[in-house]
Parts: C-alpha cells; sequence; structure tokens
C-alpha cells in the first residue's frame, strides 16, 4: 500500500481555495504533480495581505529566519533575525505565482459558497459560477470574517464599529486628518499593529487601547534573561525556564515530537501544573513579546494610553464605559477581537457544516472522515500559517494524495476513521482538553505533539499510519524511529547551548 508520487493517476484536479498564504503555499507543492485550480473572492493574491490595507507598512509576526518564504529568496543582504515586511512578502506571493505560471490558473472575483460530495468527487458551489468538479478540495481561509462582539447600548452608539481587518489606508488617513477619538479594542498582534499605525502616524494622542492581557502573556527573551541569568532567577524558575525551552524550540524544528527529551519535560510540566503558562506572573504584565516587536518598539506602545485587564460593558452616545469602570470617549472603535473562521456548509453524500464540529470528529483538524476529499486547512502549531501549510503541503503530496488516488475513497475513508479513533484515545490518555478546533490560538500542546508528530512520519514514511503495518517500508519507519529519538535531541541541545551562549553575551 505505499505509492510514490511518480505512481500518481495522472489529471488529478485539485481546487484550493483561497490565494492567501496557506493556499499558495499548498498549490506550490502539489502544482508541479497535480492539475490545481485556485479560487479567490477578491482581486487579486493575497488573502489578508491585500496592499490596500493599512498594514503595508507593518511587519509579520516573525524574523526572517523563522518565516522562510519557500517561493523565493528575501534580501540576503538583511539581518535573518529582522522581520519579514509585509511589502516584501506580498512581492514575494505576487513574484512566486508569477514564475510558476500560477494566475494562470486563479480565479478571482470568485466566492465559493457551499462544497457538495458527490460519487469519486467534490462540486465546488460558487456565486453565478457553474459548479466545478474536483478531485480534491482544499479549504483556506482561516481569518476571512472578522468577529466583533456584540456590545450592550451599541445600537445608541453614535461612532464607528470597525474590524480592524477593514481598517484600511483610507479610513486611517480619515481618522487623522478629522482628529477623531479611536478606542482600540484587543491585546492581539492585530492590535499591537493597530496602535503602532497610528503611533507611526504621529497620532498617539488620539488612541486609547484597552486590552485584557498581552499576546502571549509574556517576552520570552526577557523571561530568558531574567529568569536564567538575573538575580532574582530561582533555581525552580531556571528548572522550568529549561522544561519550557525544550517544548518551546521543537515547536521549529529542533527537537523530535516523540523523543525521550521531549517526553520528559513535558510530563515534568504536566506534574507541576505549568505546562500551559510556565511563569503565571507574565499575564499580570503589559509585556509584550519581544520575538516580535523590537524593544524601543515596546516602549512606545506602552507610552500610549492603555487600559489592562478590561472590556467593553456597555456603549452610548460617543463613550465607551469598561468593565472597570473608567469612561472613554471614542468616535471610532477599532475591533481586533479575532476571526469567525466560518466555513461553506457541505452538502450532498456528506452533509454538515464544519465549523460546528468539535476536535473530536476532525481527522488532524484538518479532514472530516465522511468526507475524505476536503481539507479544511487548520492551524496546527500556534498561529504559524506558513509552516502548517508546508507541512501540510508536503504530508498531502506525499502520503495522503497518493493514497487517496490508489486505495480510493471508501479505503482512504476506512484509514481515516481509524486514525480519528486512535487521535481520540491518545489525546485523552493525556488528558488534553477538548478546544475550539476553528480557533487559531486555542491548541492544546498534546494534541500538537499527536498530529504534528504523525504528519511527519507519515510524510518521511509515504503510508498513512493507519496502514497495515506489512506496507509500511522498513526503511522508512527506521528512519524515522532514529530520527525522533536521537538526531532531534542532539539538535535540539546545540541549539539551546548556542541560544543561551547568545542570550549571555547580549
Amino acid at each position: 500500500m505505499h505509492h510514490a508520487v511518480d505512481e500518481l493517476k495522472p489529471g488529478m484536479r485539485i481546487v484550493v481555495v483561497g490565494t492567501g498564504v496557506a493556499g499558495l503555499s499548498l498549490a506550490m507543492q502539489l502544482a508541479d504533480h497535480h492539475d490545481v485550480i485556485m479560487l479567490e473572492a477578491n482581486e487579486d493574491i493575497g488573502g489578508t495581505w491585500l496592499p490596500r490595507q493599512c498594514y503595508h507598512n507593518l511587519e509579520t509576526h516573525g524574523c526572517r529566519a523563522a518565516f522562510q518564504l519557500p517561493w523565493g529568496e528575501t534580501k540576503k543582504e538583511l539581518d535573518p533575525l529582522e522581520h519579514v515586511h509585509h511589502t516584501d512578502l506580498f512581492a514575494a506571493l505576487d513574484r512566486w505565482a508569477s514564475e510558476k505560471s500560477l494566475r494562470d490558473r486563479m480565479r478571482f472575483h470568485t466566492k465559493v459558497t457551499g462544497l457538495r460530495t458527490v460519487p469519486g468527487g467534490v462540486e465546488v458551489l460558487a456565486e453565478g459560477k457553474p459548479p466545478l468538479r474536483a478531485d480534491m478540495v482544499l479549504y483556506t481561509g482561516t481569518t476571512a470574517t472578522p468577529l466583533v462582539p456584540e456590545f450592550k447600548g451599541a445600537e445608541s452608539f453614535e461612532g464607528m464599529i470597525v474590524p480592524a481587518a477593514q481598517v484600511q489606508a483610507a479610513l486611517l488617513g480619515k481618522i487623522v486628518e478629522q482628529k477623531l477619538r479611536v478606542l482600540i479594542l484587543g491585546g492581539s498582534k492585530t492590535a499591537q499593529d493597530q496602535v503602532w499605525n497610528f503611533i507611526k502616524a504621529n497620532y498617539a494622542d488620539g488612541i486609547t487601547w484597552v486590552f485584557r492581557k498581552a499576546y502571549w502573556g509574556t517576552n520570552f527573551k526577557y523571561t530568558r534573561q531574567k529568569y536564567m541569568y538575573g538575580s532574582e532567577a530561582g533555581l525552580q524558575a531556571r528548572l522550568r525556564l529549561v522544561l519550557f525551552g525544550a517544548r518551546y524550540y521543537q515547536d521549529i524544528n529542533f527537537i523530535g515530537y516523540e523523543s525521550f527529551l521531549t517526553r520528559l519535560c513535558m510530563r515534568v510540566l504536566q506534574w507541576t501544573k505549568y505546562l500551559i503558562c510556565p511563569f503565571p506572573d507574565g499575564l499580570k504584565l503589559g509585556n509584550f513579546h519581544g520575538g516580535i516587536f523590537e524593544q524601543s518598539r515596546i516602549e512606545r506602545m506602552r507610552s500610549v494610553r492603555h487600559v489592562q485587564g478590561a472590556e467593553i460593558a456597555h456603549l452610548s452616545g460617543r463613550t465607551a464605559t469598561l468593565t472597570t469602570g473608567e469612561v472613554v470617549e471614542a468616535d471610532v472603535i477599532i475591533c481586533a477581537t479575532g476571526a469567525k473562521n466560518q466555513k461553506v456548509p457541505v452538502t450532498g453524500g456528506a452533509s454538515f457544516v464544519p465549523h460546528e464540529l468539535s476536535d473530536d470528529e476532525v481527522y488532524r483538524g484538518l479532514i472530516v472522515p465522511r468526507a475524505p476529499r476536503i481539507l479544511f486547512m487548520n492551524a496546527l502549531t500556534l498561529g504559524n500559517i506558513l509552516k502548517d501549510a508546508r507541512r501540510v503541503g508536503a504530508w498531502l503530496r506525499k502520503c495522503y494524495l497518493p493514497t487517496l488516488s490508489a486505495a480510493g475513497e471508501e479505503a482512504t475513508r476506512a484509514l481515516v476513521e481509524h486514525g480519528l479513533a486512535e487521535q481520540n484515545a491518545e489525546t485523552g490518555a493525556v488528558r488534553s482538553r477538548h478546544f475550539n478546533l476553528w480557533h487559531s490560538f486555542d491548541r492544546p500542546v498534546p494534541w500538537m505533539f499527536h498530529v504534528n508528530r504523525e504528519l511527519d512520519s507519515e510524510t518521511r514514511t509515504g503510508v498513512l499510519s493507519t496502514a497495515p503495518m506489512n506496507s509500511v517500508p522498513t526503511l522508512g519507519w527506521l528512519r524515522a524511529w532514529v530520527y525522533r529519538q536521537f538526531v532531534y535531541p542532539v539538535q535540539a541541545g546545540l541549539f539551546l547551548l548556542f541560544a543561551d551562549k547568545s542570550v549571555k553575551a547580549a
């Protein structure tokens, strides 16, 4: 049952819904082997990175070294620890799409309204378009629909309430020109981007920033320096940092998901109740993540008028009363409060609404067993969209699609159902909590470990883990075991050793 990529049946049509970072990354890995068609509701590629957004002068979440755009080089002369600018990202997307002749495969102004399962395939339904048949559909886009809270008294509010994703350059200019009072709600990276935009526009005095807690709660570089090398560092805090480091660095491919070192660190953190938050004191601080923003920028953001630990209780006129009792005057409320991550309904032989399903109903957070020809691109780690898409794309190309093509839909459905049962059994055994699968930043660590470990293993062997044991290539299995038990832990140790030296030098 081991099927190489070259054994794929010709003419397998893959429809990718969305041309953002995830959609393009998936298409990049599949276009050489399949007939790929990309559908986009907007007028150009980019998804949430459209150039008209006021984000055009901002930066992505990660540094260049961590981001590693797979479709082209990005200014090698720059420091790899610098952040990837939005203009660089959009230019890379545009350049790569052109070089790979993907633009000929793109259909813009095509809003998908539903998916219909049919024998041997899927029909993609779009507004004003005839049904498009596909052998496999990859549905991307986790942030397409902004989530705006239902505020008490919203009907009596005389100002504007606008999602952060809809704050384009024209609206930003209007706010600054008319000197409108702005309340930015939320502590996420998006909220911090909005605050920085107004700082860059010399309008910091016109905004009030309201958030419950800072993004990720703590600054890892600051925490390392304080707890491992600072005078306040105790033995217990240092031990927690070492354990947390092993857990944290595995997420950027420096440690194996199933190695002895990882399991040991995870167990100790779990027993001591520090697994989810190893440094709870950091939650009380507006100590924004230094891996995302430079320290100088953090200090400027701290200088903005802000209210921490608060939400909007109710609105009236042009004021917002907070849960702390404070009243904030506002002409514009910008909501950086996440996304709904709604999906179109699936009808036909299998009928369901994807975003209404729970985590224990979706195989690897990607595939609903009753519809094995539809993959919903989801977050497998804590928000690294590109890394997740690259991992899923490689898995599709080397393992899942060859299995689907050669074994057939019914056999693949059985393997997926078996795999989902194993997934639930393993995560349940370590008391992994249920969570909102469709919220990109809500991922229990045991679930992430299971999913990523299995995807990586199956990509190396080319066989779904639930396939009969005698179908697994012996050399592929042996290679995967050696990497998990030996190579990844050694890489992790070397990385932590040199990382410690770099922090000391700083």
